[in-house]
């Protein structure tokens, strides 16, 4: 009895380690349970999930998606092969690398977007912040026509894949709503871009207003990119003096052909 109730323990001690390894795990992260489906508007808010498979391990991150009726909406498979490898499903037939090269070590957080924008669905996927694939579906970038009738729907249901073996094991540990972008901020109906002379950074719930006598354009992301009016009003000056400059050159240049 003794040596169960160790070995039980032992497990909840290891177990509360993996969780918390980061500190940022509970409670802003969620169990990425496989063979569920679980409820998610990918359309109103990017999805991360968190990973600890180092490159070269072929551990695989399957991620299929769904509308509100269960009807296939797309997909995407990762394997951490050397070097890791993507497929988007019902676009593309085969696997390839990443356009550009994943950050270095195990621990990764991937954001995904896939979000129809002017008509074109565009798919985004940054891994540690850095953005490794930036793609807009087509019938140049898809060898797979499904994704007209698949990628077109609206994700309200994602399902992380079990597969049909115990190897090689799941990448995906946890799953969460990804905070907003420097900026934007948080609102009930997803992120929201900040106005002129407002900026903000990662996850924020609201923007902050530059300086006074300071502006700024909207969707700035520090208070660095707040400038002076008076430097701004100076940078203006300067242009329409140069402007006049060159106009009045050009006139007198005019003069002289015409005389001669």
């Amino acid at each position: 009895m003794y040596k169960t109730s160790w070995m039980i323990l032992g497990i909840f001690v290891v177990q509360l380690t993996i969780v918390s390894a980061d500190g940022d795990d509970p409670p802003s992260w969620t169990v990425a349970k496989h063979d569920f489906m679980l409820f998610y508007d990918l359309e109103m808010d990017p999805l991360q999930i968190k990973t600890d498979s180092a490159e070269g391990s072929e551990h695989e991150m399957d991620l299929t998606l769904y509308d509100g009726s269960e009807h296939d909406a797309g997909g995407i498979f990762t394997t951490f092969s050397s070097p890791p490898k993507y497929r988007l499903k019902s676009c593309m037939e085969s696997m390839a690398e990443f356009p550009s090269t994943l950050p270095a070590g195990a621990n990764k957080v991937w954001t995904i977007t896939s979000k129809t924008e002017e008509g074109e669905r565009r798919v985004v996927i940054n891994c540690n912040n850095k953005e490794v694939l930036n793609v807009v579906l087509s019938d140049t970038t898809c060898s797979n026509s499904k994704w007209k009738t698949d990628w077109t729907k609206r994700v309200t249901l994602i399902y992380f894949e079990p597969g049909a073996e115990i190897d090689p094991p799941r990448a995906a540990d946890f799953y969460r709503e990804a905070p907003c972008l420097a900026g934007n901020y948080e609102t009930e109906s997803g992120c929201q871009q900040c106005g002129e002379n407002t900026y903000s950074g990662n996850g924020a719930s609201s923007c902050s207003s530059c300086p006074d006598g300071k502006t700024s354009t909207a969707g700035s992301t520090s208070e660095a990119d707040c400038e002076e009016v008076e430097k701004q009003k100076y940078s203006g000056a300067v242009f329409n003096s140069l402007s006049g400059i060159i106009m009045t050159f050009t006139s007198l240049l005019t003069l002289l052909i015409c005389h001669c």
